[in-house]
């Protein structure tokens, strides 16, 4: 089953370590293949908009997403921070085993969608 894309003029997509800029006019794309790591631009969060600690897990995931080359690398740096971020907020321990969950699958896109939920309630008790 493809997986159907619509870019909107300009709009960035990231596709297996490629960044693709959409010309002038909307685009729709197929991607025929399941096997593929894909961001749209709404997405990336870019390493200077990491302002606060659930963002820099949310940063840490895409990495582990995008660059599978240093997966250990960003996986431990990952358990380091969740660790501690349950050590403090011990009421995120549920949605937190959510992304584990989400991880331990490889299914990195849903495990960034469910940290941008963590995202959402940070921002709400700041």
């Amino acid at each position: 089953m493809s997986l159907k894309i619509s870019l909107k003029q300009n709009e960035k997509i990231y596709i297996n370590g490629a960044v693709i800029k959409n010309g002038n006019t909307v685009a729709n794309i197929s991607i025929e293949n399941s096997d593929v790591s894909i961001l749209r631009q709404n997405n990336i969060m870019k390493e200077e908009d990491i302002t606060t600690y659930c963002k820099k897990i949310y940063y840490t995931i895409q990495l582990m997403y995008i660059d599978q080359n240093n997966l250990q690398k960003y996986t431990d740096e990952y358990w380091t921070l969740v660790n501690v971020l349950i050590e403090t907020v011990p009421t995120l321990t549920g949605i937190i085993d959510n992304i584990n969950h989400l991880l331990i699958d490889k299914q990195y896109y849903q495990a960034l969608k469910k940290t941008s939920e963590l995202i959402s309630i940070e921002k709400r008790s700041i």
